[in-house]
């Protein structure tokens, strides 16, 4: 099954989202870490969690999680999206997606792992975001990353 082009995904959606939201939410670092995640939860595919689960959107985030962000951090919600957001306008609204999902990462204790480092990308998906609890099992997030972002990563962030 075919998904979005991921390169399409960061310039349309990921990096306006945190442009909007700020300097303290961007960089290579914060852009591979979104992008891995929405490969890996969605497969850059899927807008509603198989088989018929709650979490919405290409980072498949559940209303609850959205709620809780969106009560929280009520300054960029409104940026990228309209006064009221409801969970569901993360299945269409991708800013809004690559938004609520920088701020889930935001309430992580630790630093983002540096730009390049899927490994650790990887341990901090789990850890902060698809939780241990979480279906992602070791190895999918890389392997998510190497089938449907790697392929264009040098061109989506050009190393000097």
């Amino acid at each position: 099954m075919s998904g979005l082009d991921p390169r399409q995904l960061l310039e349309i959606a990921v990096r306006p989202a945190l442009e909007i939201m700020g300097d303290e939410f961007g960089g290579t670092n914060a852009e591979q870490l979104l992008m891995g995640t929405a490969a890996v939860e969605s497969g850059l595919v899927h807008l509603r969690q198989l088989p018929n689960g709650p979490a919405l959107g290409l980072w498949q985030m559940e209303p609850a999680t959205f709620y809780d962000l969106a009560q929280r951090y009520r300054q960029w919600k409104t940026m990228v999206t309209s006064p009221q957001p409801s969970a569901e306008q993360v299945a269409w609204n991708l800013r809004l997606g690559a938004a609520m999902a920088r701020l889930k990462y935001r309430d992580a204790p630790a630093a983002l792992p540096t730009a390049w480092d899927i490994e650790a990308m990887e341990s901090y998906h789990k850890r902060y975001y698809n939780s241990m609890l979480g279906a992602t099992k070791p190895g999918e997030f890389r392997s998510a990353w190497n089938r449907l972002i790697a392929p264009q990563a040098e061109r989506m962030w050009p190393r000097d």
